[in-house]
């Protein structure tokens, strides 16, 4: 109101800095013993606490300085809305599928009240977690989360989702993809076991990658082996190198899964072919040999200066066969 006896012209400001007002500085004419109404819109700064505030309005002459007035208005400042927001969330490039991977994620409080119960989840098929915490007006906090892959998993994107939640009904959420690389490791195990005419041979490979696979199995063996060897299964191909021949097996390998061949050399059939022609030769011997055997030994023998005057003379016949013999 202007009591005055003059028109005069009035500016009218905000002195309080934790209040942002739409205009600082508004200029009005007002006429004696009239009075005019002007119209601040403010907004409480972050530093302003909710409760009971101060807002200062002062307004002066612009033609002499003499002529202010001061006002004050408590205003109750209510709770500002959640305000959680995520500073920064980095995710490996590439996940590791030997080594520890982690992923670090910075939340802060926008607001000027200390926020609690607040939970930070995060969901995707490689990595859940959830951690509780406060956090005290305009601090920000960060988080580590280790995490180890599995070598089952396929390779290709995988999304992440990062979600901030308090009981009242606030969330925010962020999602971020990282790549799972193709893993390819084939491990080759091998186990004998030998007698003293046979030897068996187990060669197995086994992907523990996470991507389907080819892989090979070879084998030298020796001509001699060759003829008494038996495989499960049947090698794909025989070829010959020198003086030996190399047996191969191709086949493609799941990951989880492994490829067995199994190589048996027996050199049983050597021993009853060789006790089958002894047994063969004894029977022959028998059935052709002579039947009568005549044995003749010289006893006695008498000579003279002239001529043999007496010999003596042991004749022996023997029947080895079965019949009379006449």
């Amino acid at each position: 109101s202007n009591n005055g006896i003059t028109s005069d012209t009035f500016a009218f400001n905000v002195i309080d800095f934790n209040w942002y007002v739409s205009a600082k500085r508004t200029i009005a004419t007002i006429d004696a013993g009239k009075s005019i109404t002007e119209r601040f819109t403010v907004t409480p700064s972050s530093k302003l606490a909710p409760g009971r505030q101060l807002v200062q309005v002062a307004t002066s002459s612009t033609s002499d300085s003499s002529i202010s007035a001061r006002t004050e208005l408590l205003v109750d400042l209510l709770s500002p809305p959640t305000d959680i927001e995520f500073l920064d969330v980095l995710t490996p490039k590439t996940v590791s599928l030997t080594d520890p991977n982690e992923i670090q994620i910075t939340v802060e409080n926008r607001n000027n009240i200390i926020e609690s119960d607040l939970t930070l989840t995060i969901a995707s098929s490689i990595v859940t977690d959830s951690k509780n915490f406060d956090l005290n007006q305009l601090a920000s906090k960060t988080f580590t989360i280790p995490f180890t892959a599995s070598k089952e998993l396929p390779p290709g994107p995988i999304e992440i989702k990062i979600t901030t939640s308090n009981p009242n009904g606030f969330s925010k959420s962020i999602s971020k993809t990282i790549d799972i690389p193709e893993e390819i490791s084939v491990l080759e195990f091998e186990s004998n076991s030998a007698n003293l005419l046979e030897k068996s041979t187990t060669i197995t490979k086994v992907n523990e990658g996470n991507a389907i696979t080819g892989a090979v199995i070879k084998r030298e063996i020796t001509p001699l082996d060759r003829r008494f060897a038996s495989f499960d299964p049947a090698p794909d191909s025989f070829t010959k190198e020198g003086g030996a021949y190399i047996a191969t097996w191709a086949f493609k390998l799941a990951p989880g899964s492994e490829f067995a061949v199994q190589a048996d050399i027996s050199y049983y059939i050597i021993v009853v072919v060789v006790v089958l022609i002894l047994l063969l030769s004894i029977i022959l011997y028998f059935m052709l040999r002579d039947r009568m055997i005549f044995q003749k030994r010289l006893i006695r023998l008498r000579q003279t200066k002239e001529s043999i005057s007496h010999i003596k003379i042991l004749l022996t016949i023997k029947n080895r066969g079965r019949t009379v013999e006449n």
